[in-house]
């Protein structure tokens, strides 16, 4: 009864605004008034990054998914607008996953959806990894400008100090580029 009681009004809330954010849509609007870094600009300029470096790497690819790069630009525009959500900013331990869900509730090519679901992977040593290579172009985009950024401010990890994980993004890149073979 007590976990009924905590349990049932946090669904409701949840109900709520899924609903409220699939009345909205997926939007990136907002996203320029978050600041990503002091020094990086917003989480809307981190984006525009990320569609830079994608497109490098869907060159390194493209002769393998020949089709998708209309696919990727649009996960990679799209794999932040989760976190506008009412949904994720309630519960932030799910930016990603809603972004999935909204996606495909609202109709987007299931590619982008799982790009969007995937963008994070790998999250720690025996983490799954994207499992598309358009996944893991938006991961590895997400991840290089995360890196190159901080290091251009002098956020470089010490011995004993990496507070962006950094070295995890690090290690993250050479596994996707492993297993995808890019």
């Amino acid at each position: 009864e007590g976990n009924e009681r905590v349990l049932r009004p946090r669904l409701s809330d949840a109900l709520f605004f899924y609903n409220n954010d699939l009345k909205k849509g997926l939007t990136t609007e907002g996203l320029e008034k978050v600041v990503f870094m002091n020094g990086l600009g917003s989480l809307a300029d981190k984006n525009i990054r990320e569609q830079k470096v994608a497109e490098v790497l869907f060159k390194l690819v493209e002769n393998r998914i020949p089709d998708q790069k209309e696919v990727l630009m649009r996960a990679i525009k799209l794999s932040k607008a989760d976190l506008m959500s009412e949904m994720v900013y309630e519960f932030t331990e799910l930016q990603g996953l809603m972004g999935y869900y909204y996606a495909l509730a609202l109709g987007e090519d299931e590619m982008v959806a799982t790009a969007i679901k995937e963008q994070y992977l790998p999250t720690g040593e025996e983490s799954a990894l994207p499992s598309t290579l358009v996944s893991a172009l938006v991961a590895m985009g997400s991840k290089l400008d995360t890196l190159i950024g901080m290091i251009s401010i002098g956020e470089i990890p010490t011995g004993s100090r990496d507070p962006f994980a950094l070295r995890r993004a690090v290690n993250g890149l050479i596994k996707i580029a492993i297993n995808h073979s890019i």
